[in-house]
Order: structure tokens, then C-alpha cells, then sequence
């Protein structure tokens, strides 16, 4: 997956955005929250980790989204090799579950906050 990354960014120097679409079993979502949760916490604390969120889709429980943001594809890449993405990955395959769409996203704009 991560050479598929890496052949869609125009400038994998800059900062980029992912969408991941994810596919559960109806009887692992709860499993899956906890371990998500895990894996974001963990995340969030990784060097180039911009955002980094789990979104369940509401229409449809077995299916979730994550979204990402990386400061460069060579962050993205050390996230690729931490043990807590292994074990996120390795728990969707023990359990049939998959990512079944990657869209890679550059920003068109980058609003600032009003806080």
C-alpha cells in the first residue's frame, strides 16, 4: 500500500491528506473502536502526524473512515513501520476485515481557525 501512496503525490515533500475507507464484520466493530482508538492515540504522538481520526460511518456500522494527515510521505512512512499499525493491521486481517479504498488528497486551501 505504501508504494500505491507514494506513486499519487505529486510532491511527497509537502503535506498531505488521506481517506481511508475501512470494511468490518458486524461483530468486530466494537473491537475495532477500542483498537482504533489505541492506534490514534499512538499516532498522534508520531513526528509529521498532522490529524489523524476514525470516523464510523453512521448509514452503515460496519464500515468506518480514517482520516489522515502527514507532513511529508516520509513521516507516513515511519508511521507504516510502528508496532501499533501492525497490530491494527494485523487485527483487520485475523478478523476479515479490510481497507478497501485509499484516496490520497492534497489541500486546495488552508483555512486558518478562528480560535
Amino acid at each position: 500500500m505504501l508504494d500505491s501512496i507514494r506513486q499519487q503525490l505529486v510532491e511527497p515533500t509537502k503535506p498531505f491528506s488521506m481517506f481511508l475507507r475501512v470494511s468490518l464484520r458486524a461483530d468486530t466493530v466494537k473491537a475495532f473502536e477500542t483498537l482504533s482508538a489505541e492506534a490514534a492515540t499512538a499516532t498522534l504522538q508520531e513526528p509529521g502526524c498532522i490529524a489523524y481520526e476514525f470516523h464510523a460511518v453512521q448509514s452503515k456500522p460496519e464500515s468506518c473512515i480514517l482520516a489522515e494527515k502527514w507532513r511529508s510521505f516520509d513521516d507516513l512512512a515511519a508511521h507504516f513501520a510502528t508496532p501499533h499499525v501492525a497490530k491494527l493491521i494485523g487485527w483487520l486481517q485475523a478478523n476479515e476485515g479490510a481497507i478497501t479504498q485509499v484516496d490520497v488528497c492534497r489541500s486546495l486551501a488552508q483555512p486558518q481557525s478562528g480560535k
